[in-house]
């Protein structure tokens, strides 16, 4: 499965067909908050480009699902500092331009769940990311703030595994 021409329209949309590339997503250890200190000017594209990324990691790039996740906790007040994350974003989205979901073999369902504790700056809440395959190819992802505050790494650990068993549990019940 693929959206490369949604991609590729993306990239022509906001001027980025021809940037420089990027390999990794986003660098390590980024923290977004809404300070309200350098806002982007009135009429610029920081929803667009926020919004068809989160339509790329819903559809078929679970790869970009947190970082886009990130970005749209700042719809209402975006800063420099988020569309410059927004474009390394871009960067990467044209790097793997032809990064495809591939289904093959037989494999039984699997499932992958992390969290990163205390990621939301502004609210302290951790963030669950899990994936659930099936012959090789993702059938399920999410990355999701988590409800409530996790006072240590293992309380975030564990709500996102029990958010992750959830979802195993009920692809088990319809395959």
């Amino acid at each position: 499965l693929s959206n490369m021409g949604h991609t590729t329209t993306l990239l022509e949309a906001l001027g980025m067909e021809t940037s420089t590339q990027n390999k990794a997503l986003m660098a390590s250890g980024v923290k977004l908050a809404k300070k309200g200190e350098v806002l982007l000017p009135e009429g610029n594209r920081y929803a667009e480009l926020v919004g068809s990324s989160l339509y790329l990691s819903i559809t078929t790039r679970p790869d970009i699902a947190f970082a886009v996740g990130l970005l749209s906790r700042i719809m209402s007040c975006p800063e420099q500092a988020h569309m410059r994350a927004a474009m390394e974003v871009l960067r990467y989205l044209r790097g793997t331009t032809r990064l495809d979901v591939v289904y093959g073999g037989i494999q039984p369902l699997q499932g992958f769940v992390d969290a990163y504790w205390a990621g939301d700056v502004d609210g302290r809440r951790s963030t669950t990311g899990f994936v659930s395959t099936i012959n090789g190819g993702p059938i399920a992802w999410v990355s999701r703030r988590q409800l409530t505050v996790a006072t240590s790494t293992a309380v975030a650990e564990y709500v996102a595994a029990a958010m992750g068993i959830k979802e195993a549990l009920w692809l088990r019940k319809l395959l």
